[in-house]
């Protein structure tokens, strides 16, 4: 059995968190790409985002853990342009589905522009507005100047904003393991604690951290099930996507 997860800050921390049994077969993988991944290979586990299984419907979906937000530390922040322009948008780092579709329907809402959204490899706002997605926002202080991806999709769905959800193309493989997975939570909330030992972030950047670490559900409920549900579902309500998917919950 093979686990995938994208690389960020919180993933990190839950992958040196990992049981041996699955730390032995256990890397990273950029998250644009993980669902293929899974949908090629019935002996592997991956953490995806919400939006991917509008591509990948044979996946089944863990309804017990997962990585959420319900607060203002996550793993994507918004940097607006000086010239406040919200025509367009550049998405730059670990970028996903995720963010290129839930920012096309941010910033319909919000704004009533039909964004132009490019992908980048600079992490600077420049000309265009930014959404930068993983660990570049912790260094050098920079998420202090953006504004937090989590916090806007919870406004919009008044409901926890569900990041990455834990799936696989074998209902039993994913039966089997989820409980290792639950089994290491209070090992992975203690670690960041001591989140110096993985990450040279500033004392600011730490603090920060550990005041909002309540933010992170690593254990899911009721609301973050639904969370999940709107998150596949809006696209089809904007026109995105033809059909609803109909998600396959273990």
């Amino acid at each position: 059995m093979k686990l995938y997860f994208p690389k960020n800050v919180f993933t990190s921390i839950l992958a040196a968190s990992l049981p041996e049994k699955l730390k032995s077969n256990f890397n990273f993988h950029p998250s644009s790409s993980v669902s293929s991944l899974l949908e090629n290979d019935k002996e592997c586990l991956a953490l995806i985002t919400p939006t991917d299984l509008l591509n990948h419907k044979s996946l089944f979906v863990s309804k017990k853990f997962g990585i959420s937000f319900e607060n203002s530390l996550c793993n994507s922040y918004l940097y607006y342009s000086e010239n406040r322009s919200l025509n367009t948008l550049n998405i730059a780092g670990d970028v996903s589905s995720l963010e290129a579709v839930m920012s096309r329907i941010l910033f319909k809402e919000l704004y009533g522009t039909e964004v132009e959204i490019s992908l980048s490899t600079s992490m600077k706002k420049e000309k265009n507005n930014l959404l930068l997605v993983g660990e570049q926002n912790f260094y050098e202080d920079k998420l202090f100047d953006g504004i937090s991806f989590s916090e806007e999709i919870i406004e919009l769905l008044s409901l926890p904003f569900v990041n990455f959800i834990l799936a696989s193309s074998s209902e039993d493989l994913l039966k089997e393991n989820e409980s290792l997975l639950m089994d290491i939570i209070p090992e992975v909330y203690d670690s960041f604690g001591s989140i110096q030992h993985y990450y040279s972030f500033s004392d600011k950047m730490m603090k920060y951290i550990n005041e909002n670490i309540s933010s992170l559900v690593l254990e899911f409920d009721l609301q973050d099930i639904e969370g999940i549900i709107q998150l596949t579902r809006l696209p089809y309500y904007y026109g995105l996507i033809k059909d609803m998917v109909d998600i396959k919950f273990v």
